[in-house]
């Protein structure tokens, strides 16, 4: 049962693996118009903004009103209480209303020492459930916990109730779940929780990076997080929220950050241009292989065709790069999403192979050259890689793409039989 505000001490003991309780409260205790454990020394909103309601609590008796249709946020703050330097609490509440609003907490060290989540723009005529994570950096042993508010409508403004912060340690939660859903919305259903969760980092950009546990559909996730630099390789630990930005899934707030390995091995996952197209593979770093079919789609992106005449888009986000119609390339990137599209993201230039050109032979087909893999611009009935002693070391029906990473460094032959006609080129791996 919820209880009145609690200010738990740590005694100089660390909080991990005591599920600590900093602060739980349903407002049901009020001393003149103010809720009991609240209006802390940097609350700044308007006392006659904060009502006491009765007859519409999530729990218990009454919930707490706030009104602030100002653009400019103002802050519902708690009492002092006591916090462990670097560790993450959670932050969950209840809400009904309309209006913008976000958890913070004030480490008590200097007037300046304000740390904020993003704004959760809110509409809910019931009770909905919020997390969001903070950290706390103070080394005084004292907080204050912050709702930050503002544009609330004047007919139904923001109501609080059933506050919890705690820090309790969270189970991990694979990237595979966090991105895995049967909803057509694409909606991740972690969305607006905050979750534990570790990957491999396949790509970087200006404002986060892409991770990856493991290879496969639902296997990439994209972080937004301007605080951390990790590099390609570098596999990590993430505490942050599940967001969906523009139906984007992605973890933000990222509250805790580990830098466990460096140097870890990255691979591409093979796939088609629908399958680009799809919820499965957003965030996941990719390769697909295609004919370039239009070479300017307006803001730096262009479309490549697959052999199954599907199309996808390459974006220039991380890359740019000027292709040449009607040849074929072999894109590595990780997949996003933004104005309604899914898109290839190249990281450099080595992202993106050309076909060599075969001048002997006339094949009815062309390959490119990667790497690790050899990729037939379309399906092929039959391909055998064999020494330059004749030894056979792999033998295949059907298939797109020969995979090199168990061959040891020297020359081979390629023989490929399709339609009929049998071809052969050599290869340095």
């Amino acid at each position: 049962m919820k209880g009145i505000f609690t200010a738990l001490l740590t005694c100089g003991l660390g909080w991990a693996g005591l599920n600590a309780q900093v602060i739980n409260d349903n407002f049901d205790n009020w001393t003149a118009n103010s809720p009991d454990g609240w209006m802390g020394t940097v609350s700044n909103i308007n006392a006659d903004s904060v009502s006491q309601v009765s007859g519409q609590s999530d729990y218990g008796m009454y919930a707490v009103e706030l009104r602030n249709a100002s653009p400019n946020h103002k802050r519902f703050s708690s009492e002092a209480v006591s916090v462990t330097s670097g560790e993450a609490y959670t932050v969950e509440f209840w809400i009904k209303g309309t209006g913008e609003i976000r958890s913070g907490l004030f480490d008590g060290s200097a007037a300046s020492a304000f740390t904020y989540n993003s704004y959760l723009t809110v509409d809910d005529a019931v009770w909905t459930k919020y997390s969001q994570v903070v950290t706390a950096d103070t080394t005084t042993m004292e907080a204050e916990i912050i709702f930050s508010l503002r544009n609330t409508s004047l007919l139904t403004p923001i109501m609080i109730d059933s506050v919890s912060v705690y820090n309790e340690a969270l189970s991990t939660t694979s990237i595979y779940d966090i991105q895995y859903t049967a909803d057509v919305s694409g909606d991740s259903p972690y969305m607006d929780q905050v979750v534990m969760t570790s990957g491999v980092v396949t790509a970087t950009s200006n404002a986060g990076y892409y991770i990856a546990d493991g290879t496969g559909a639902y296997s990439g996730v994209y972080v937004y997080d301007n605080n951390n630099t990790p590099s390609i390789g570098d596999e990590v630990n993430i505490t942050a929220t599940v967001v969906e930005y523009y139906n984007l899934t992605e973890l933000n707030n990222v509250a805790a950050f580990e830098v466990v390995s460096s140097g870890n091995a990255v691979s591409a996952n093979m796939v088609t241009a629908a399958e680009v197209n799809s919820e499965a593979y957003e965030g996941v770093l990719v390769q697909v292989g295609g004919t370039c079919t239009n070479t300017n789609l307006g803001f730096g992106m262009w479309e490549l065709t697959d052999s199954n005449t599907d199309a996808c888009n390459i974006d220039d986000l991380l890359f740019s790069f000027t292709p040449t119609q009607g040849q074929f390339y072999a894109v590595t990137g990780v997949v996003d999403f933004s104005f309604d599209e899914y898109k290839v993201l190249p990281r450099d230039a080595n992202d993106i192979a050309m076909t060599f050109s075969i001048e002997d032979q006339a094949m009815n087909f062309t390959y490119t050259l990667t790497s690790n893999q050899v990729i037939f611009s379309q399906n092929v009935d039959h391909a055998a890689v064999l020494t330059l002693e004749g030894k056979k070391v792999a033998d295949l029906n059907n298939v797109q793409s020969i995979q090199l990473d168990e061959l040891s460094t020297g020359i081979y032959l390629v023989v490929v039989q399709n339609n009929g006609q049998i071809n052969s080129f050599k290869i340095i791996k």
